[in-house]
């Protein structure tokens, strides 16, 4: 069962819970990753709650935010991150997902890197302040060689997974340097029959290490000939990034600069700095 946190100002459904560790256990264990790691959660998810997101066009239209991450990750290559995905949903169907971490090390930082997954504009606000308004983030492609969706919700599930495995990204560093990110077989979301035109979907990640890259949106949608398995990738990271299926390249996103703080882009990455002390 999903937990929902609808983000509406008269009434909050459930409250994300996390392990609150006392500052003084903290201060001990500074360097301690379990410590860090409950500190990060506690901080990530009062920053995921601060979010309110709702359709442009129809501001009582408001996203729920799902109370439960979807995936925990941590992130030793690069320095020292810990990190959860959310995901907002409208009529049970993920509109966005956001990526949001703490960094201790090489630099001190929270920081919430949020994509749409919406084929509609929608406005993101933070202390009653408009801090993203991003256009439709995702274009759907049908799956190739699909076959129809199956008749039932397990059977539907194993042509996803099928899918998603022949998916395969690559990941390029500023150095240069190429690295394989892998679709994880495990969904990070389900759902199914949020509206006449959507029979089944999920969302799926591709990952380095553990940290998620690219999302990967499969949907049963329904075309003029009947329903369709079809696909939408998005970047859940400023590298470039590239991603073939069957070895084929259907999708390319070309780097960009670090922090990308932009209001009116699908992807954006809002950033808090901390002093040093912190």
């Amino acid at each position: 069962m999903n937990q929902v946190i609808r983000t509406n100002s008269r009434r909050l459904l459930v409250t994300v819970i996390v392990a609150i560790y006392p500052v003084a256990a903290l201060a001990q264990g500074a360097n301690d990753p379990k410590a860090r790691k409950a500190d990060a959660d506690k901080m990530i998810g009062e920053e995921a709650i601060a979010f309110r997101i709702s359709l442009a066009e129809d501001r009582k239209r408001e996203l729920s935010l799902h109370a439960v991450p979807v995936k925990s990750w941590t992130n030793n290559l690069d320095g020292e991150f810990y990190g959860n995905v959310f995901i907002w949903t409208l009529d049970g169907r993920p509109q966005v997902v956001g990526s949001l971490y703490r960094s201790y090390s090489p630099h001190n930082y929270i920081a919430a890197e949020l994509q749409s997954l919406c084929e509609h504009e929608m406005v993101a606000t933070r202390d009653d302040e408009t801090v993203w308004q991003p256009p439709a983030g995702v274009k759907f492609r049908p799956v190739p060689d699909g076959d129809p969706p199956g008749a039932t919700l397990p059977g539907r599930l194993i042509q996803m997974r099928s899918f998603a495995r022949r998916f395969v990204g690559t990941m390029t560093d500023e150095g240069e340097v190429h690295r394989t990110v892998q679709v994880l077989p495990q969904p990070l979301y389900r759902f199914e029959k949020t509206s006449s035109d959507l029979l089944d979907g999920a969302l799926f990640s591709l990952v380095n290490g553990t940290d998620p890259e690219v999302l990967l949106l499969i949907e049963a949608r329904r075309t003029a000939n009947g329903f369709q398995w079809q696909y939408a990738l998005a970047r859940l990271s400023t590298r470039e990034l590239q991603v073939t299926y069957d070895g084929q390249k259907v999708w390319s996103v070309a780097p960009l600069e670090w922090p990308h703080t932009r209001l009116r882009e699908p992807y954006t990455v809002i950033r808090r700095e901390f002093d040093e002390a912190d």
